[in-house]
């Protein structure tokens, strides 16, 4: 039932670049299904070091010229489509490195990032409950619904999100994630956040992602 997957990425010469270019191979072979990169704002100055704007230019050139010519790359009106996870990291601009790729389409998460020249399309995440789920939104559609109207009458494009759940007590490192909480409910939870979205769908969504499986370390 999915049309993509979005890979986390963190640049060339990692193993997360080896298993995406495992996926790619795998991906060719498949009928209707494509795939696209997602920079991981995590990388930036803490291992590969993109930390500045030429480090970001070179990741992009790197993905340009391993990924972006793939016929079974994402677009969205013809453009590939990159996905930047996290706020926009400080000091690196953003504009003038777009400006290298125009036919590139650039999603940033939140509806904050619309305000910038950069930013095609936002995408929404999934919104734990911090400290102890509320019994009378345990779902967090107030979140959820804070994302789709701040979207809807935006000329750019949004992808709003259902998850599933998160559940913070099962990551391998608890510091970051401990007290985030979303119950799953077997299976309601992704249900439940698939009718709200659908109840206030916006007419620029240019697609749905379904969030956090299980976290990276929970996995």
């Amino acid at each position: 039932g999915f049309d993509h997957i979005i890979i986390d990425s963190y640049g060339s010469a990692r193993y997360e670049d080896n298993v995406t270019l495992k996926l790619q191979a795998r991906i060719a072979t498949m009928a209707n299904f494509n795939y696209c990169l997602m920079i991981d704002t995590g990388d930036f100055g803490v291992t590969s070091g993109y930390g500045t704007t030429a480090q970001l230019q070179t990741y992009l050139a790197y993905i340009n010229s391993t990924y972006l010519s793939d016929p079974k790359y994402l677009t969205q009106g013809g453009k590939p489509v990159i996905y930047f996870w996290g706020v926009p990291v400080p000091g690196v601009n953003y504009t003038a490195t777009k400006a290298l790729y125009p036919g590139t389409y650039w999603v940033a998460q939140g509806p904050t990032q619309l305000a910038n020249a950069w930013v095609d399309s936002v995408f929404d995440w999934d919104q734990p409950w911090l400290s102890g789920v509320n019994p009378l939104d345990p779902y967090n559609d107030a979140a959820k619904n804070s994302f789709l109207t701040s979207v809807h009458s935006s000329a750019k494009g949004s992808v709003p999100s259902i998850a599933p759940g998160f559940n913070g007590y099962e990551t391998g490192t608890v510091l970051w994630s401990r007290g985030k909480d979303q119950p799953r409910d077997f299976g309601k939870c992704w249900l439940h956040q698939a009718g709200v979205v659908n109840a206030n769908l916006p007419t620029n969504c240019i697609g749905i992602q379904v969030t956090t499986w299980n976290d990276w370390e929970e996995g």
